[in-house]
């Protein structure tokens, strides 16, 4: 049975191990500097191209976030806990990753962070993001 581009029961448990990290990521936020966290992903010891089925499991990974997020934890903004998420995946499989952390200023100050997947932008609106200023890169 497929639903929004996951097959279950066959992408089950991709969702529970990301819905767990969900709650590790944000755990481990609350004890630890971001610097610590970035320093515990794993670079893996080939180099490889990137296959499409991995490309498609992160954009998988990402929606199914982002829907945790909004519908289960009734939180608005994920970006950064989903971007570390991400990020700590695509490190584990080989990919060339960037975490990226901006501001800006309108009536308030608010956050996002993204990550860059082989230099380029992942799963991101360029227009939305060129409305931060970069502060943090790693």
């Amino acid at each position: 049975m497929n639903v929004k581009e996951f097959s279950l029961p066959g992408d089950l448990p991709m969702m529970l191990s990301t819905i767990e990290k969900i709650y590790i990521t944000r755990r481990k936020l609350r004890k630890r500097t971001l610097q610590e966290l970035m320093e515990e992903s794993v670079f893996p010891d080939q180099h490889g191209l990137a296959r499409r089925h991995e490309v498609k499991d992160l954009i998988k990974r990402y929606r199914l976030i982002s829907w945790y997020y909004r519908r289960v934890l009734k939180e608005k903004n994920p970006c950064f806990v989903r971007s570390l998420i991400l990020y700590d995946r695509a490190k584990k499989i080989g990919f060339d990753v960037q975490l990226v952390v901006g501001f800006r200023k309108n009536e308030k100050i608010s956050g996002h962070a993204w990550i860059l997947l082989n230099g380029e932008l992942f799963c991101d609106q360029e227009s939305f993001v060129q409305t931060y200023t970069e502060i943090l890169s790693w």
